[in-house]
Parts: structure tokens; sequence; C-alpha cells
């Protein structure tokens, strides 16, 4: 890794996308965790509190709500 991109990581950044990737991939217990320590580190972000309602959202749906709720889920997250 060159200096630049040390320099330019954020651990929330990257937490943020593990988080859509595993909401993504149907994963939503590792995306909840990942959203939340964004929340611990940056209690204001709105990119992990708006991850953490579709990933609380979706865990309370049956399974084919959930399949049905997926491109829209896809279209805002990618927006945020």
């Amino acid at each position: 890794m060159s200096n630049r991109e040390t320099l330019d990581y954020d651990p929330v950044d990257a937490l943020i996308e593990q988080g859509r990737r595993e909401l993504t991939d149907g994963k939503i217990d590792k995306a909840r965790w990942c959203f939340e320590e964004v929340l611990r580190r940056r209690p204001d972000e709105p990119r992990a509190l708006l991850g953490l309602s579709y990933a609380r959202r979706k865990s309370d749906m049956p399974p084919s709500m959930n399949e049905a709720s997926e491109a829209e889920q896809k279209n805002q997250l990618a927006d945020a």
C-alpha cells in the first residue's frame, strides 16, 4: 500500500462498504454489525443509519418480501 493510499484509507467507509456487501449477500447479522460499528465511531453517520434501518427491516420481513424489496434497497444504498 502506498503512502497516499494509507492516508486516504477511512475505516468507516470500509465498514459501510462491507455492510452493503453483506446486506446484498443476505448476511443480515454481519451487515448490522458493520453499520453498528460505524455508528459507535460516528453516531450521526447517515449512510450507516440508512444501512442499519434496511438491515433491521430485512431481518423482520418474511423471505418472500425480502426478494421484492431487494431491487429498491440496492438502488437507495447506491445513491447514499
